[in-house]
Formats: structure tokens, sequence, C-alpha cells
């Protein structure tokens, strides 16, 4: 009995190992409310960048986008448009990205428009590739 008890200790002990070294990503929460608020931020980029392309400009407004799924959820971005750029600002609570910005700016390149993401206060390892990188992405890619 006393065997099995040790064994069953040792089995409860490599599984959580197994857990928390390999099933386990505390990045994952981040990573997908950056996801979800670029996602949320691309249903109301073809208005933006129709008007940027046309005035070289962005209409300022503020509207806020919900973020609402797995883990996230009632998590909000508040967008707000300036001439030159886009922030998104996370809502205050319990989450990583709790008050963390994300700061767009439009960008044209290869006679693309894509949005530069490599500024605001949000981890830069939270964010998409492109981001990290500075190239920006293509919200028709998305």
């Amino acid at each position: 009995m006393k065997n099995f008890i040790v064994l069953a200790f040792l089995v409860i002990v490599v599984a959580a190992s197994i857990y928390f070294t390999v099933i386990y990503d505390p990045e994952l929460e981040p990573k997908r409310a950056f996801d979800q608020a670029i996602s949320e931020f691309a249903k109301n980029a073809e208005l933006l960048e129709q008007h940027f392309k046309k005035n070289a400009s962005l209409p300022p407004s503020t509207k806020t986008l919900y973020l609402t799924s797995g883990e996230q959820s009632g998590l909000t971005a508040k967008m707000q448009v300036f001439a030159q750029y886009v922030i998104l600002t996370f809502s205050s609570g319990e989450w990583a990205v709790a008050n963390q910005t994300i700061v767009l700016e439009p960008l044209i390149k290869d006679q693309q428009l894509r949005w530069k993401c490599i500024n605001g206060s949000l981890l830069v390892r939270w964010r998409s590739k492109d981001c990290r990188l500075g190239n920006g992405i293509l919200i028709s890619e998305l």
C-alpha cells in the first residue's frame, strides 16, 4: 500500500510538471486578447482605410470593441481614432493586458495600406510577428 501511494504521488508530480512546462502557456491569454483586439479593429478598418487613402488622415472617433470569448469574457478595448494613428486601450480588470495600449499607424508599403503596430504599452512579445518586426499588419490578411 505504501508503494502504491508513493507511485501515485510520483505520477501526479510528473503529470503536473508536464502540464506546467509543455501544455500551460501563461502568454496565451494576452496573445489571444491582442488577436481579438486586432480582429475587432479589422471589422472597423475598411472605412478608416478608405478615408486615409483619400485624405492622408484618419477621421477622429471613439468606439468600444467587445472582446468576449474564452478567458477574456468581459474584456473590452476602447478604440480612439486620431488624424494619424489609432489607439486601442484594453479595459481595466484582472487580465494581463488590463489598461495596456496598442498604437496602430497607417503605413503605405508596396502600394498596400498596412497598420504599423509596434508602439503602445502592450508588451511586444504578446503581439503578432509582423507587429514585433515593425512590418505592420495587412487587414485583408486577417
